[in-house]
């Protein structure tokens, strides 16, 4: 974290109003939900944030934000607008977290990364998935959530422990979202230049089929990254959804092959006006139900697109790209978890 990613971290906890008096002790709250708030609470040795959209009303979605390396929950909230969107659109936004952004003597997460790279954070009862899981469930309580409208997303290494909850919880998350990450059990040499000339969609797909277990289904998911991203390599949208499509077919026929196809049924380029451009491919069934997606933004490195104008975020976020949430939200609203098993996924 930098002298200036640390400033404005605090700069947004006092914007909001929210500042913990140490660790282990939460900020003032309520204990419901007040429509146009955002909030942290408690959770062990961590906190995690929840924007309560206004307009709230129990029965909304929930979409979990995971943030990246170098950055907290408050930081991303900040950083990605999602609370705009999540005004407009109708549904509350979790903004995981590991530990609190002070605590400095836990160690379990260097440099404020998830571990992605450890295998036993693959797993169900992983240390992260766990973590996360149990923050998902418990604003589902509390909040009142739709429990088949349930998404997470995620940026950098946050978007690959998301892919391990596609694998570990898909009885809990309808949908998934990688934003400049990798696919399940990707490990360290997703960032490393060797990566490109090894496919090994083959073996995750099994791995993340065998991890879902009995609760085993089509998870959709979306890709969306810059392709000169220089921390994770770009050659990694195409086996994000090449390893999840194969993961679905084995759930769907036993076959990684088939019957859902790993080209995608369209391609679509676009610009933001002032800004940069974009292509979209879509993935579909048979029956031309959505699938999956994925979205390479032109010129953009490591950042979540489209955030943010404001100059204190600028280390975390791309604001001439497309809009990140919103491309997470208009997928994610296709799906219902108790749709996704086959043989359409869409509502």
């Amino acid at each position: 974290m930098t002298a200036r990613g640390l400033r404005a971290g605090l700069a947004l906890l006092l914007s909001i109003g929210v500042v913990s008096a140490g660790p282990g002790r939460a900020a003032p709250r309520s204990d419901e939900p007040r429509p146009g708030t955002s909030n942290e609470y408690p959770d062990g040795d961590a906190t995690y944030r929840v924007y309560t959209p206004r307009g709230y009303h129990q029965g909304m979605p929930l979409l979990v934000m995971v943030h990246g390396c170098n950055t907290s929950a408050a930081q991303q909230e900040g950083a990605n607008r999602l609370n705009d969107i999540a005004d407009r659109r109708g549904f509350v936004v979790l903004y995981a977290d590991h530990d609190t952004a002070t605590n400095t003597e836990l160690g379990t997460h260097p440099v404020r990364c998830w571990r992605w790279y450890s295998p036993a954070d693959w797993l169900r009862d992983g240390p992260d998935p766990t973590t996360i899981a149990g923050q998902t469930r418990a604003v589902m309580s509390r909040w009142k959530i739709d429990p088949q409208r349930v998404y997470a997303v995620g940026m950098s290494s946050g978007a690959m422990i998301t892919s391990a909850l596609g694998a570990t919880y898909p009885d809990l998350y309808a949908a998934i979202g990688i934003v400049a990450g990798c696919q399940y059990a990707g490990g360290a040499p997703c960032v490393a230049a060797p990566y490109q000339s090894v496919d090994q969609t083959d073996q995750q797909a099994e791995l993340a089929h065998d991890q879902q277990g009995t609760r085993a289904r089509v998870v959709p998911v979306i890709d969306i990254r810059g392709d000169a991203d220089r921390t994770v390599t770009p050659a990694a949208g195409p086996r994000v959804i090449e390893q999840w499509l194969k993961t679905a077919n084995l759930a769907l026929s036993g076959d990684g092959a088939k019957p859902l196809r790993l080209a995608p049924a369209s391609t679509r380029h676009a610009a933001v006006p002032g800004g940069r451009s974009y292509t979209t491919q879509t993935y579909r069934d048979a029956a031309g139900c959505l699938v999956a997606q994925r979205v390479v933004v032109h010129g953009m490195d490591h950042f979540w697109p489209g955030g943010s104008p404001d100059p204190r975020w600028y280390e975390y976020e791309d604001p001439t790209a497309p809009n990140g949430g919103e491309l997470a939200w208009d997928f994610f609203s296709h799906f219902r978890r108790d749709l996704t098993g086959g043989p359409c996924t869409e509502r």
